[in-house]
């Protein structure tokens, strides 16, 4: 998983099935990049696990209409296994959902709805305090007003005619007033079902896997595969991105020279991934820690 952000199709083929030939790879982990037809072609039979990119056709009503059933038990972990084609190959699909995603997509959508309501709510604000000279007028301002709603309706909206007398001082006797405008009254209220719709498709996740047989990679191995081991990776590509690492008083105008920058730094990332991992290996097998920069074991 480390090597692939920086390789195209043909590269990663050659490199994974080096990586299968002379260090015994058995799977490719990748993130949603290497899921693209071309790519998945030119990988043919080799095992590869990765995850399906949202802009997929179907993956986010997919997602929510899974998400649906999980809504109100809330189960720490789920999975619906199913079986999809992409490309022209056979794949199989795990739809998965966790109870900290669904946590997380409600935080960011509630912050979301509230900004939308707040902006909605102050432009039907302003549109009931303005007059209008005419009663068409009034309509076409209403209609364009909810239009723009996204996330909340109106109810019992109504054009009210304003009336004044003429002339100034105390009005005559039997005098009627007259109508002098026209004012837009109406209730406004957010959309219950906006805030589901938009949490669902968060909840889920959908892992893609050419393997099909489970005795050699479980649902939860093939979950277990992408999850811990995407972590790990994001660290090093994020610390290869601080503006403090000296590669951004590297200065390459050729872009061929930028991308051999980067192949050789992520390559180091490979080294360094590779000596920790023999790091960990030797103290569990030990069965000894060291403490780290926070001082936890």
């Amino acid at each position: 998983m480390l090597l692939l952000r920086y390789l195209d199709g043909e590269h990663l083929v050659l490199l994974g099935f080096s990586l299968a030939t002379y260090v015994g790879l058995e799977l490719i982990v990748a993130d949603s990049a290497l899921y693209t037809a071309k790519t998945l072609e030119q990988l043919g039979p080799f095992p590869w696990v990765t995850r399906v990119p949202e802009n997929v056709g179907g993956v986010s009503p997919l997602c929510g209409a899974v998400a649906l059933r999980w809504t109100n038990s809330r189960p720490e972990r789920a999975v619906v296994p199913l079986c999809y084609a992409y490309g022209g190959i056979r794949q199989r699909w795990l739809v998965g959902y966790t109870r900290a995603a669904h946590e997380r997509a409600e935080q960011t959508v509630n912050r979301s709805l509230l900004k939308q309501t707040q902006s909605e709510y102050q432009a039907f604000s302003a549109l009931s305090q303005h007059t209008y000279a005419c009663e068409a007028d009034a309509s076409i301002a209403l209609a364009q007003c909810v239009r723009k709603q996204r996330v909340t309706e109106l109810h019992d909206t109504q054009i009210v005619p304003i009336r004044r007398f003429a002339g100034k001082g105390r009005p005559r006797k039997n005098q009627s007033p007259v109508i002098v405008g026209y004012r837009i009254e109406g209730h406004l209220a957010s959309v219950i079902a906006c805030r589901q719709q938009q949490i669902a498709p968060k909840c889920c996740f959908i892992l893609a896997s050419n393997e099909w047989d489970e005795t050699r990679l479980s649902n939860d191995a093939l979950i277990e595969a992408y999850t811990p081991g995407q972590q790990v990776v994001e660290r090093g590509f994020r610390f290869m991105k601080d503006p403090w690492f000296m590669a951004n008083t590297v200065f390459l105008k050729s872009s061929k020279r930028i991308a051999a920058l980067m192949m050789i730094m992520t390559l180091c990332l490979l080294v360094y991934s590779a000596l920790e991992y023999r790091i960990r290996q030797s103290l569990a097998a030990r069965q000894t820690t060291f403490p780290a920069q926070q001082g936890e074991p």
